[in-house]
C-alpha cells in the first residue's frame, strides 16, 4: 500500500520475496492527484459538526496531514541527519517593539529530529503549560504529539477558511475535559491544491487572562526529499508577568505584564550519509534585499537612515545617496522597518510588508523624516527654532478603568536668562511651559518643546494626583515619551465597581461606557466585563450603562463617602440596528489635502469604479501593509501585516468576533464617515468589512502606520494603521 500526501493510496500487485533475493518492483501511483473542496465555515461549535463541517470533510483534511507526519514517523526511526540549527532567546519590552536582551546559539550535531519536544504522554498528563513556583514553562506540540490519538481525543477539531485561498485549515481546541489543564488552540494550515504541511500556529488557552492575551506559538514544516518532514522553524512568544495589587476580597490580584520572552530556532541545514556520500536533503536558500530609502515628502535621498528586519538581526545603514543592502534574508514573509536615524523610542518608523519568494528583491522605501512626522501631529501648533520637540505619552490610573480623558498636562522646564535692573544686569531663571489635554483615551501630545533640555511631566485632575516624572528630547531628535500614573484621591470619596454581563448568561459585555450624570468621567468594562470607578463625590447620580448592539440601561444610584457599591449590571442584546439616511456629502477637504502629502493610500468613486465585482476586503489587500483577516459566513476585518508577529499592536477580538473565526492581530483602527467605528480597545467589536459594499463608497484612506497618519486620526492607539471610509450620498 503505497500512501502520498496529495494522492489517492494504491495497492502493488504480490509481491513474492525470497530469502536472500533482493526483489526490485516499479510502482506507478495510479491515484488522481487529490484536491480538497471548497469547505465554507459560518461558525463553530465545540466536537459539534455543522452542516457544512462533515465528518468526511474533517476526517480527508486529517488523514492528509497524519499520512505526511507518519510518514515523519516512519523515516526518523530509521534514519540519522546532520543538522545546523540556529535558536535565540530575547527579552522585549512589554509592547514588543524593543529588544531588551538577545542570545543567539549556532549548532551542529547528529539527531533524528532537529528539535526536542516533550513526550506526547507528558503533554497529555500535564499540559502545554506548566507553573513551577514562580516561573511557568510553556511547550509547543512535537510532530510527534499530533501524530498520537491522544492529541485527537483531547482536542475538537473543525476546518477553518483562509482568505488566502491556496490554504486549508485543520483547527483544533481541547476538549471541556481539559479545562483544569494549560492547552493550546490553533489551526493546522495545508495547501488546498497538495494537501501539504505548511505550518501550526497556536495560542495557550485555559490559563490567566493575561497569557492567553500575550502567548503565543507557531511552526513551519518542511518536506524532504525522502518523504519526511521536519519542523523548520518554531518560536514560542511568553508574557513575563508582574503583580501590581495585591488580592482583596472583592478583587483577584492585578497582575500586567513586565516584558516578553521569545524563544525560537531555524534549522539552517539537514544532510544525510548515504552509500558513502553526504546528500543534502535541507538547504535554507539566502537572498538579498536592496534598495533606497528616500524622504516621503520630498522624494530626496535619505542618506544615514536605519533599515532593518527585527526578526532576522539584520540591519543596514543608507550611504549617502539613501542606498542600503541586507544580505543572508530567508524566504517568508517580513516587516522592514526603516527610520530616518534620528528617531528614538516612541516607535514611529515606516514599517514595510515584503514577501521573499525565490529571488533576490529590490526596494524603495518611503520614510517620512522626523521633522515631517512632528509638523503632521502637530499641525497649527507653533514650532520655532530650538522648540522642535513633542512629548507623547498617556495617563492611567491605580486601581481603576476610568479612561482619564481630559486631564491637563503640563510639560515644564527653566531657562536662565539676563534682566536689566536697577542693581545692573541680572542673572535670572524663567520656568516655560507647554499644557495640553489628555484625549479619550488617555493619551496627550505636547509640541513645541525644547530639545536637549531637562524637561518634567506632570498631570492635574480634580479626582487625582500623579508624581511628575523626568525627560529628555536628545540633541538632533525630535520625540520623547512620558506616561504618568493618577493616583486617585480616595479620603471622603466613594467608589462605584462591579462587572456587566448578558442578560441570561454569565458571558461579560466588554467595552461597555459606564457614566455617572456629566459631572464624573465615564469608564468602560475590561475584558472580564468588570469596571471600577474612585474617588466620586458622595451623592445621588444617574447611571447609564451604554455598548453597541446591546439596549442602553439607565438607574439611579446613592452613594455614600469612603463605601464601595459593588453592582451586578446585566444588558440586553439590541437585535437589530435602525437605518441611518444621511442627506448630504460629509467628505471633508482634508481628504485631498491628506491625498496631496504622498502619505498613504487613497481610492475615490472614479477608482472604485474600475474594480467592479470585487469586495471591500480584495480591494484593500491591494494596499501595501494591509491584510485581510477572514471568518466564518464571509466576514472579514482589515489588520497590518505584522499580524501576531510582533505584539506591538496584537488586539484580541471579542467573544462574538472570535466565535465567527477572528484571531488574534493587529487590527486596523476604522472610521466611518469621520466617526470611529473600532479604536482597538480590548474586547471591541471589529468592524466587519462585508457590511458596507464598493458601490456605496465615495472614497478610501488608508495609513499603514503612525509615521502615515494625519493629525486627525494619530493617537498612540494607530500602530495598527487607520482605515477611513466615506460613504456615498448620491446615486
Amino acid at each position: 500500500r503505497i500512501q502520498r500526501i496529495g494522492f489517492r493510496p494504491t495497492i502493488s500487485e504480490v509481491l513474492r520475496l525470497r530469502v536472500g533475493e533482493t526483489t526490485g518492483q516499479r510502482i506507478a501511483l495510479s491515484g488522481a492527484l487529490a484536491s480538497l473542496d471548497t469547505v465554507r465555515v459560518t461558525t463553530r461549535s465545540a466536537c459539534r459538526l455543522l452542516a457544512q463541517d462533515s465528518a468526511a470533510s474533517i476526517a480527508a483534511v486529517w488523514e492528509q496531514s497524519r499520512i505526511a507526519l507518519s510518514a515523519t514517523d516512519l523515516t526518523s526511526s530509521t534514519r540519522t541527519l546532520s543538522v545546523t540549527t540556529q535558536t535565540y532567546a530575547r527579552t522585549l519590552d512589554r509592547t514588543g517593539r524593543r529588544v531588551l536582551e538577545e542570545r543567539l546559539a549556532t549548532e551542529t550535531g547528529r539527531v533524528r529530529q532537529p528539535w526536542r519536544s516533550l513526550a506526547p504522554d507528558s503533554l497529555h498528563r500535564a499540559g502545554y503549560v506548566v507553573p513551577d513556583g514562580d516561573s511557568t514553562t510553556y511547550h509547543a506540540p512535537g510532530l510527534d504529539a499530533l501524530l498520537t490519538p491522544a492529541f485527537l481525543d483531547d482536542h475538537c477539531l473543525r476546518l477553518q477558511s483562509s482568505s488566502d485561498s491556496t490554504l486549508i485549515g485543520l483547527a483544533f481546541e481541547p476538549i471541556a475535559a481539559r479545562r483544569h489543564l494549560g492547552e493550546i488552540a490553533g489551526v493546522l494550515w495545508l495547501s488546498r491544491a497538495s494537501a501539504e504541511l505548511r505550518r501550526l500556529q497556536f495560542g495557550y488557552v485555559n490559563v490567566s487572562r493575561e497569557q492567553e492575551r500575550m502567548a503565543r506559538g507557531e511552526l513551519r514544516f518542511a518536506h524532504l526529499p525522502d518523504g519526511a518532514w521536519l519542523v523548520s522553524q518554531w518560536s514560542i512568544v511568553m508574557p513575563v508577568l508582574e503583580q501590581t495589587r495585591a488580592k482583596t476580597s472583592m478583587y483577584e490580584a492585578s497582575v500586567v505584564t513586565r516584558a516578553l520572552a521569545a524563544t525560537g530556532g531555524a534549522l539552517l541545514l539537514a544532510t544525510k550519509a548515504s552509500l558513502g556520500r553526504t546528500d543534502t536533503l535541507f538547504v535554507v536558500p539566502r537572498y538579498r534585499i536592496a534598495g533606497r530609502v528616500i524622504d516621503s515628502t520630498s522624494g530626496a535621498p535619505m542618506p544615514g537612515a536605519e533599515v532593518g528586519i527585527l526578526a532576522l538581526e539584520l540591519h543596514a545603514v543608507t550611504d549617502s545617496i539613501g542606498y542600503f543592502e541586507l544580505q543572508g534574508v530567508v524566504a517568508g514573509d517580513y516587516e522592514v522597518d526603516a527610520t530616518d536615524g534620528a528617531r528614538d523610542a516612541v516607535e514611529l518608523a515606516t514599517r514595510t510588508h515584503l514577501t521573499i519568494a525565490d529571488r533576490d528583491t529590490n526596494v524603495t522605501l518611503r520614510v517620512a523624516s522626523a521633522a515631517a512626522v512632528a509638523a503632521q501631529l502637530c499641525r497649527g501648533a507653533r514650532l520655532g527654532a530650538g522648540r522642535e520637540g513633542v512629548v507623547l505619552g498617556t495617563i492611567w490610573s491605580t486601581g481603576d478603568s476610568s479612561t482619564n480623558a481630559g486631564v491637563t498636562v503640563s510639560v515644564q522646564w527653566t531657562e536662565v536668562g539676563v534682566r536689566d535692573g536697577a542693581r545692573g544686569a541680572q542673572v535670572e531663571q524663567f520656568t516655560h511651559a507647554v499644557d495640553t489635554r489628555t484625549d479619550g483615551r488617555g493619551a496627550y501630545r505636547a509640541c513645541g518643546v525644547p530639545t536637549n533640555t531637562n524637561l518634567v511631566v506632570r498631570a492635574t485632575a480634580t479626582r487625582g494626583s500623579a508624581t511628575p516624572v523626568p525627560a529628555r528630547i536628545p540633541d538632533g531628535r525630535r520625540f520623547a515619551q512620558a506616561d504618568l500614573r493618577l493616583e486617585a484621591t480616595t479620603v471622603g470619596t466613594a467608589t462605584l465597581a462591579g462587572r456587566i454581563i448578558v442578560v441570561g448568561t454569565e458571558l461579560p459585555v466588554v467595552g461597555a461606557e459606564i457614566r455617572l450624570g456629566d459631572a464624573t468621567p465615564a469608564t468602560r468594562s475590561d475584558a472580564d466585563g468588570r469596571f471600577r470607578l474612585s474617588g466620586i463625590a458622595p451623592g445621588t447620580y444617574a447611571l447609564t450603562v451604554r455598548r453597541i448592539g446591546y439596549l442602553p440601561l439607565a438607574a439611579t444610584l446613592a452613594l455614600s463617602a469612603n463605601q464601595t457599591d459593588v453592582r451586578r449590571i446585566l444588558l440586553s442584546r439590541a437585535v437589530v440596528l435602525d437605518s441611518v439616511f444621511v442627506a448630504e456629502s460629509a467628505i471633508l477637504p482634508s481628504f485631498e489635502e491628506h491625498r496631496r502629502s504622498g502619505l498613504g493610500h487613497f481610492l475615490t468613486r472614479d477608482d472604485l469604479a474600475h474594480m467592479e465585482g470585487q469586495t471591500v476586503a480584495s480591494i484593500l489587500t491591494q494596499f501595501s501593509g494591509a491584510i485581510v483577516v477572514g471568518g466564518g459566513g464571509g466576514r472579514a476585518w482589515l489588520a497590518s501585516s505584522r499580524g501576531i508577529k510582533s505584539l506591538s499592536g496584537t488586539r484580541r477580538p471579542d467573544a462574538a468576533d472570535s466565535v465567527a473565526g477572528a484571531r488574534p492581530a493587529c487590527y486596523a483602527n476604522v472610521y466611518l464617515d469621520n466617526n470611529r467605528v473600532y479604536g482597538g480597545r480590548s474586547g471591541e467589536p471589529l468592524f466587519d468589512l462585508r457590511t458596507i459594499s464598493p458601490d456605496r463608497i465615495e472614497a478610501i484612506e488608508y495609513y499603514a502606520g503612525p509615521a502615515q497618519t494625519p493629525s486627525r486620526y494619530s493617537d498612540l492607539n494607530a500602530t495598527c494603521g487607520v482605515l477611513v471610509i466615506w460613504t456615498r450620498r448620491s446615486p
